[in-house]
Order: C-alpha cells, then structure tokens, then sequence
C-alpha cells in the first residue's frame, strides 16, 4: 500500500466538465499546498458519457497526475459506483466525494492529521454554503456518521467494511450505515471543520434546497432501510404509520417499494448495536443537531 497516498473518486452522473475539472484544480492546489500524494478515479454513470475522455487526459498530462476514467454503462448509483472504483485502490486513503466539490488550500494539512490517529476510520469535511447542522464534539471532533458529500477513510477500513451496502442503499443512507459499521469496528468517526469543502446546491427562492421525485421516495425508502437494518422495529413501525398518515405521493411509493423487498426476502439482514453505535432522534434523523 502506498502510504500518505489518497485516492479522490467520484461518481459522475450528467455532470458538467467544467465543474469536474474546476473541482480537480482545487484538489491540486491542496495537495501542493501540504506535499500530499494524490491520484484520482473517476466513474461515469450516466446514460451516455458525460465528459471525454480526452478532457481528463489532458488534465492528466497538464498536471502530471493520474486519472483514471471509467465509463460504468449503467446507472450504478453512489454506493456501488464508489465500491467499483475502490477495487484497486492501493493508496492509503480514499477521499469519496461528490464531483464537483472545491476545497480550501489547507484541506489536507487538517484532513491527514486527523486520519494518521490509528484509532479514527473516516475523517469528515465541512461543507459549505449549507453545513451539515449534525452535532460533534469540539473538542476531539467525534461524529455519529460522516456524510459520502467528502469523506476521508482508510483503505484497509473501506475493505474490511466491503465498502458501501449498494444493495441496500441506492441513494441515501449509505453514508451513515458505513459509518456505524465501521464504528462497530471500534474506530471513531472525526469531523474536521477546518477541512473546508464547497458543495454546490440547487436552492429554492428562499434559501431551500429543493429534492427531486426520486430523492423524495429515496429518502424516504432509505429511512424505512435503515431502521430495519439496524433493527430498530419502534421507529419502522412509526416510520410507516407516519408516512401513511401524511399520504404523500413519494412516502407511498417508499413503504410499497419497501414491502415488494420483504415480501421477495431482498431486505438486508439485521445488525443490532447499542445507542454507542447507532442514533435515531425523534425527528427521524441519525445525529443530534447543532441547530
């Protein structure tokens, strides 16, 4: 394994190559900044190719960096689209990140710092316009979950975890079922907010962010998963009382979607961990909130 090296990969889905490539400077700028080996792997799930391959070669060349582009010819979704490209990832860490995400100039000066602590599995970054509002502590920066949006996480941990559970999670909650995982390992989950990563977002005219028809069911779809999987049978049953209550269109489309799994026996098998491990908070989310 190489050390001090990070793999960053990404998932592409109709992604403009002008942002993928602003994002891969940025990464540059970063790594130079703090003597950081870096190399990149990149994954292409749209229905056609979003980006030539010559794009990227290019960049290859004018930087002296590798590249590494694979045209996946479905729609892999997050999960297993990161798993493909960590496969034959020999570096020492994998940074796992949205494609068009811009970092500071320091990002892995405070990153690496905290990842080298042999006792932390994943290593969060702060996101930026819209921070995550989860709770963690200020003082050694632990965190219940850490979000797939840029994450740091040591190859050897990715590996033994087998990675992201795709076939659990197509969107959403892949992040935090990794995470709990790998906390069951006895490692610890660190949210470094010096680490700064701009994560575009789509918001609405006041300030919102705005889901699509398939974020809605996924989200929804993702929560109902998650409380079976980490078996956690008061909140399902809640879960689906409410949605049914609420009769909406996607929460529907989600509990149906959940039943075909059940009725198919496709649904994931169970993990029982203590509240150490796992939280699920009266508003259906997995952390405490700042704010």
């Amino acid at each position: 394994m190489n050390k001090n090296k990070v793999r960053i990969q990404a998932v592409l889905y109709k992604n403009d190559a002008k942002d993928v490539i602003r994002s891969i400077e940025s990464f540059i700028i970063a790594a130079k900044y703090s003597n950081t080996e870096i190399e990149f792997s990149y994954g292409d799930a749209s229905p056609k190719p979003c980006i030539n391959k010559e794009t990227f070669e290019e960049c290859e060349i004018n930087s002296g960096i590798s590249i590494e582009y694979n045209y996946f010819n479905e729609n892999t979704g997050y999960g297993k689209g990161h798993n493909i490209l960590a496969d034959n990832a020999n570096s020492e860490y994998i940074l796992v990140t949205n494609p068009d995400i811009i970092v500071n100039e320091s990002f892995f000066k405070f990153i690496l710092d905290d990842a080298e602590n042999q006792n932390v599995g994943m290593v969060e970054a702060r996101q930026t316009p819209l921070e995550h509002p989860k709770l963690y502590n200020p003082k050694t920066y632990e965190t219940s979950w850490c979000s797939g949006a840029c994450t740091l996480i040591k190859t050897s941990i990715y590996k033994l975890v087998d990675g992201f559970d795709w076939q659990t999670f197509w969107m959403y909650c892949e992040d935090v079922d990794i995470s709990w995982r790998i906390r069951l390992l006895g490692y610890k989950l660190l949210y470094q907010p010096k680490a700064i990563a701009f994560h575009p977002k789509h918001l609405s005219s006041t300030a919102g962010w705005e889901p699509t028809e398939t974020e809605q069911i996924q989200s929804a779809k993702a929560n109902l998963l998650m409380a079976y999987k980490w078996s956690n049978d008061v909140l399902l049953k809640r879960l689906i009382k409410q949605y049914k209550k609420n009769n909406d269109q996607y929460q529907i489309s989600a509990i149906e979607s959940f039943e075909d799994l059940k009725s198919s026996n496709n649904l994931p098998n169970r993990i029982k961990a203590s509240a150490e491990i796992t939280t699920f908070t009266e508003d259906y989310d997995y952390s405490l909130k700042r704010w």
